[in-house]
């Protein structure tokens, strides 16, 4: 016997449905499935309880450990004399039964626990993203009773799939991500006279590695510097799996401009790459990344995080592999050709040692991974490798049919890498039965976006399509997709540098947008502004996610990178831009950067006003929002005074404004920021002053006629005129510097009233 984990949502009517959530293999711990399981939840209007389980061989489900590897991140060296120890001891564990962990041995966990956990009457649908569509196709198999639906998101086809050739796979996403840049013109004219109308942007990146490796500039510099080590192209392979990866929705939009920039390849191109992959001026990008690799290959993660290794492994390499498998060589030819292959040496070399094989035609990649390594290691002379690989069972590599009384939607994103559309195609011809339903995201990197690993890659549309299947009984003529024409495209938009009546430019900008949409039809907007230093949106990722659910879904809510930050056109300082805040300034770099930005703004510093900023916000509302949709607009601190901005500008359809900790736009006056401060120790004290704990601490060294206030006031004279311990725990002997001095440092340092932590009692 083994133990499984499963958690539970219960529903909260009587609709007696239940839907099961599976991610399988790599993510197959329900941990990381928290926020997406209570967002499906309230997409289901709390009618149907959502159950998940850690996969058998994961988390607390009877884990396949391997001390060696499981407190490693992945990207860790894998040490392959430890994972032949492992899956020698596993065996024995596994009483010999390695199948006792495979997708078919999971597939009836979800059966055995449903038909434990749930009535006889209730409706049970199943959703899989990834290799848990894998899992999820394998209950359809099974055809088990009162399981009325099955959503494959992200799909792993079972007649074809094998990731022995991720290469293919990425180059497949690559071309669709290509031709979403030939349809747009934005897109296309950033090619001018380097693209012929006849050829397609994907040809020219095809043929980009080649160009590199004959070339002799500065990006072939800024990718590997003299090139002893590695190739041009090698190099252009890693800065799109790693430095600006295509498997990440956030970066998408960057490749074509990215790989412009390689195939032109002037001074501003080669300064615009180095700048945007924080390369320093004396290193190359190979130096970068072979430093960060060292790093990361002696990393280890948090040990209360159950690992998947294993698991994942055997389930890859017993079922999801090609059999024989690929010769190491050939496929390392393969890459060789590519623009977008990745290496798979790693993939290889695990195949090699639990097939137990040293003859296998993967295993010259131990040999590769090992001298990879820093210091490379001789994996060769492996001697106790034993076989841990499964065979196939009757479900492998055959295609399922839909249960009678069942039904199917099938979901993809037309650029995702891992799992892509060529799955989603063989899966809807080969899978037998007419009740399925076909969705494909147009931009999405992986699936719906739904289960994404990615916070960036998240998709609401995902969880509302899936919920109206559900809730339709499984219908897939009641799937509402409406909310596809409401999912942000993958655009490559640009704005005016001046917007009329603010400076005189042609020149245009990037300004980098992010949406929710809301989930019903209340047809309202909400711009989240913040300004100046936080002007960049990643932080705010939690706020926005909680004021949409404070809204219940019923308002699409909208932020920026304020032009000048993030990726929006950022003023760029390289003296500054890297130093933490709070450290030195050096002024005569600033000024150089002053001169350097003025010519990189056309002259028009007020291009990048807080008037350029609001005239972002209206322009981009055009292509967003209707104008039958109410716009709301939200700011705080500096983004109140953005907020204020735009109200001057009275747009059309923009309704209410929220300024939140407000600067005012008569009296806001930075160059007196202590005056602010004595004000806002003033309401502090007065606080103190109306609570009778707080008053008290201060005894008879405060009179009834005295504010606390007053007492504060006059403490920096005191201090300066005193000798006493708390003199010398400020400053010593005060040589340099007066006790005051230091009383000023510490309340803006240990306690700063822009933070938090005045409101605690103990302060005054």
């Amino acid at each position: 016997m083994l133990t499984v984990l499963v958690k539970r949502i219960v529903q909260s009517s009587s609709e007696r449905k239940a839907v099961w959530v599976l991610t399988g293999g790599a993510d197959a711990s329900s941990t990381q499935l928290e926020s997406s399981l209570e967002e499906l939840y309230l997409a289901l209007k709390g009618t149907v309880s959502i159950y998940t389980m850690d996969q058998r061989g994961t988390g607390k489900s009877s884990p396949l450990e391997c001390e060696a590897i499981d407190k490693q991140v992945v990207g860790a060296a894998v040490d392959f004399n430890a994972v032949a120890d492992c899956a020698y001891s596993l065996l024995s564990k596994m009483d010999r039964q390695p199948r006792s962990y495979s997708t078919s041995s999971a597939a009836k966990d979800v059966v055995y626990l449903s038909t434990s956990l749930q009535t006889e009457n209730q409706e049970i649908y199943v959703y899989g993203s990834g290799m848990g569509s894998h899992l999820a196709t394998r209950v359809m198999h099974l055809a088990p009773k009162n399981f009325k639906g099955y959503v494959l998101d992200g799909v792993i086809s079972e007649m074809t799939k094998t990731v022995a050739h991720i290469t293919s796979d990425r180059e497949a996403a690559a071309s669709q991500l290509a031709a979403l840049c030939d349809n747009d013109s934005t897109c296309r004219s950033k090619y001018g006279d380097d693209l012929f109308n006849v050829r397609t942007m994907y040809d020219a990146w095809r043929t980009l590695p080649t160009e590199l490796d004959v070339a002799r500039n500065a990006c072939v510099d800024l990718l590997c510097g003299k090139c002893k080590d590695v190739k041009p192209s090698d190099m252009l392979r890693v800065l799109l799996d790693v430095g600006i990866p295509m498997s990440s929705k956030s970066t998408l939009g960057e490749i074509p401009a990215v790989m412009q920039r390689l195939r032109r390849c002037n001074e501003d191109d080669a300064n615009k790459l180095r700048d945007r992959l924080q390369i320093p001026e004396d290193k190359s990008y190979y130096d970068v990344w072979t430093e960060s690799r060292a790093e990361r290959e002696i990393a280890f993660g948090d040990a209360r995080t159950p690992s998947t290794q294993m698991l994942t492994q055997l389930i890859k390499h017993s079922e999801l592999w090609s059999n024989p498998s690929p010769s190491w060589d050939q496929e390392q030819q393969a890459i060789k050709k590519s623009t977008f292959g990745v290496d798979q040496a790693l993939d290889y070399a695990w195949h090699c040692v639990l097939s137990g094989n040293s003859s296998d035609p993967s295993c010259s990649a131990l040999e590769d991974y090992g001298h990879q390594l820093s210091p490379s290691i001789d994996f060769w002379m492996i001697s106790n490798m034993k076989p841990l690989l499964y065979t196939e069972d009757q479900y492998d590599h055959n295609d399922a049919t839909i249960p009678e009384g069942a039904s199917a939607l099938i979901m993809s994103g037309k650029l995702d890498v891992g799992d892509p559309l060529s799955g989603f195609d063989d899966q809807h011809l080969y899978m037998k039965g007419d009740k399925k339903r076909l969705v494909l995201f147009e931009g999405n990197s992986h699936g719906s976006g739904f289960m994404s690993a990615k916070p960036e890659d998240h998709s609401d549309c995902g969880a509302m399509i899936i919920a109206s299947y559900i809730l339709a009984g499984g219908d897939v003529s009641h799937v509402d997709e409406s909310c596809l024409s409401e999912v942000p495209k993958l655009e490559f938009k640009t704005v005016p540098l001046c917007h009329p009546g603010v400076c005189a430019s042609s020149k245009k900008i990037n300004v980098h947008v992010k949406r929710i949409v809301e989930g019903n039809a209340e047809r309202k907007a909400v711009w989240v502004l913040t300004g100046g230093a936080d002007a960049s949106f990643p932080k705010l990722e939690s706020s926005l996610e909680e004021l949409y659910l404070a809204l219940n879904d019923k308002a699409s809510i909208i932020t920026m990178d304020q032009r000048g930050t993030g990726k929006s056109s950022p003023l760029e300082c390289e003296a500054i831009d890297k130093q933490a805040s709070g450290a030195a300034v050096d002024f005569n770099a600033v000024a150089d950067c002053a001169y350097k930005l003025l010519g990189k703004m056309d002259g028009q510093p007020h291009s990048f006003s807080i008037t350029s900023a609001a005239n972002d916000v209206v322009y981009v509302s055009t292509p967003l929002v209707s104008d039958s949709q109410d716009i709301f607009v939200y700011g705080s601190g500096m983004g109140s005074f953005l907020a204020a901005r735009v109200m001057h500008l009275s747009p059309k359809s923009f309704k209410g404004y929220a300024l939140d900790r407000v600067i005012g736009e008569s009296t806001g006056n930075f160059a007196h920021t202590s005056s602010n401060r004595e004000e806002a120790a003033t309401r502090l004290a007065k606080m103190g002053d109306n609570d009778s704990a707080c008053r008290s601490m201060y005894g008879d060294d405060l009179p009834d006629d005295q504010t606390m206030f007053d007492t504060w006031r006059a403490l920096s004279a005191q201090l300066d005129d005193a000798d006493n311990a708390c003199v010398d725990l400020l400053c010593g002997d005060c040589e340099s510097v007066a006790p005051s001095d230091m009383l000023r440092c510490y309340w803006m340092l240990a306690f700063p009233l822009a933070g938090h932590q005045h409101a605690e009692k103990s302060q005054p």
